[in-house]
């Protein structure tokens, strides 16, 4: 089978996956730990991961081949968008909670104006070690990496890298402080 048709048929199965542990069948306690389970054998994910409700863990455009990793002990409430149209990679230990958008595509808006065409450009974004994303936060494309141990706050839009060990808030988010590390 060709790599292609290969990488289809496991996006029609992680599809087809997802739709099924949406089901309010599975907020039931012994529902949860199927799903987790289900979650960590489509996206091959580390031990402990825990996905809440409504979680879509998707490529907003089918035609590009982007790829995800996701670490050990990774958190991810409710409501939350993890696109990967380009390349998300996940550490271990990582919080996200509801609410949260991350995108990895970008659209040239200028070239949409130019041409009436609006091409899409794959990025890339990795979320280091132990970093916590609160709750309703905005990851833009223009972000590329999220530090070891980063925090971000509840509501922020992240629109450059987040170095490590760093407490950043607001719209668009900025450095607060500097966390004490070893």
């Amino acid at each position: 089978m060709s790599p292609k048709l290969k990488y289809a048929f496991q996006q029609l199965h992680r599809m087809i996956g997802q739709r099924l542990v949406m089901s309010v069948w599975f907020d039931l306690p012994i529902g949860l730990q199927w799903r987790d389970s289900k979650y960590r054998r489509l996206f091959r994910a580390g031990k402990g991961l825990h996905v809440g409700h409504h979680v879509h863990i998707d490529r907003e455009h089918q035609q590009y081949t982007g790829s995800i990793a996701i670490g050990q002990h990774v958190f991810i409430s409710h409501d939350v968008l993890l696109d990967y149209t380009g390349h998300l990679t996940i550490g271990n230990d990582v919080w996200i909670l509801q609410g949260t958008h991350i995108l990895t595509h970008e659209h040239d808006i200028a070239e949409l104006r130019r041409t009436g065409i609006n091409p899409t450009a794959q990025t890339s974004l990795v979320i280091e070690d132990k970093a916590y994303i609160g709750s309703n936060v905005t990851i833009l494309p223009s972000c590329h990496r999220i530090g070891r141990e980063a925090i971000i706050a509840a509501g922020a839009v992240v629109t450059h890298d987040v170095e490590d060990y760093t407490l950043v808030a607001g719209v668009p988010a900025k450095t607060v402080k500097t966390l004490p590390h070893d």
